[in-house]
């Protein structure tokens, strides 16, 4: 939405990670006068423990069939890739009941054409955030090679990366020889292989929201190192933000964005 030049229209987010940030920042493009307000320094979010990885392609749900016939044994095992305490596992019936909800293939496809939506232009809307960035380097490329022990393996992946390219994504199938030369430590070890080029990776996850976040001061924005405690009302109208300290920051748009702390809201 355009603003009239005229107007000043304060908006407040709530949360600096990297999903506030970059929220306040296009907020700023958009003509907003924009306060952002975070209780630890610039970077010190959950994202910062993060592997950087801008997987985009990755849209097929975690329920897919081929996944449900390993948790049983997962669930066995306290280093598998989904290891829980017994003890958690009554309190997490119901969300694996939804899960076993959305293995069917009609909920697999709906998850993944909406996980599309959501990744396909993300480079797109990174751009012009990285270019107003002093590091030009913050952002590279980091294609993935898949490897596949079997043919059945890779022939297993067929009809999802197959999706995955109907979608704009790129990926390629690889022979053994292909792998060797992708990577020398892997020849003789696989013959079946995927490359899948669209990925990117942020070389330091701390450091990328902090270059954000300097950014936005850069352009004016305000940061508040300081903890919300609520959001203020008139009627049903949002109308501010009440800090911790006691300070109320008036707004007329507010964007909650604590991750797990929007809980407290």
């Amino acid at each position: 939405m355009e603003l009239d030049q005229q107007q000043t229209i304060k908006a407040t987010v709530i949360g600096g990670g990297i999903v506030g940030v970059c929220n306040a920042l296009y907020l700023q493009r958009e003509g907003f006068d924009v306060t952002l307000i975070e209780p630890n320094k610039a970077g010190d979010s959950t994202a910062k423990w993060s592997c950087g990885q801008m997987a985009v392609s990755e849209v097929i749900p975690l329920s897919k069939p081929g996944i449900l016939k390993k948790i049983p044994i997962w669930l066995l095992d306290q280093k598998s890739p989904l290891a829980l305490r017994p003890q958690t596992l009554p309190s997490l019936l119901p969300w694996f009941w939804r899960f076993l909800l959305s293995a069917k293939p009609s909920k697999i496809h709906e998850i993944a054409n909406d996980l599309v939506a959501l990744t396909s232009h993300v480079y797109e809307d990174y751009a012009p955030l990285l270019e107003a960035c002093d590091d030009a380097t913050l952002l590279g490329e980091r294609p993935i090679l898949q490897v596949f022990d079997t043919e059945s393996g890779l022939h297993h992946e067929r009809d999802y990366y197959e999706f995955k390219k109907g979608a704009g994504f790129s990926s390629s199938e690889l022979n053994e020889r292909d792998i060797a030369e992708l990577e020398p430590a892997l020849a003789g070890k696989f013959r079946h292989g995927l490359l899948l080029s669209d990925w990117r990776a942020v070389k330091d996850t701390e450091g990328f929201i902090q270059a954000l976040t300097a950014s936005f001061l850069r352009q004016g924005g305000t940061v508040l190192t300081a903890s919300a405690t609520r959001i203020t009302f008139e009627g049903t109208k949002a109308t501010g933000v009440s800090l911790s300290d006691g300070r109320i920051i008036p707004a007329d748009h507010i964007v909650l964005s604590a991750g797990n702390g929007s809980k407290a809201f």
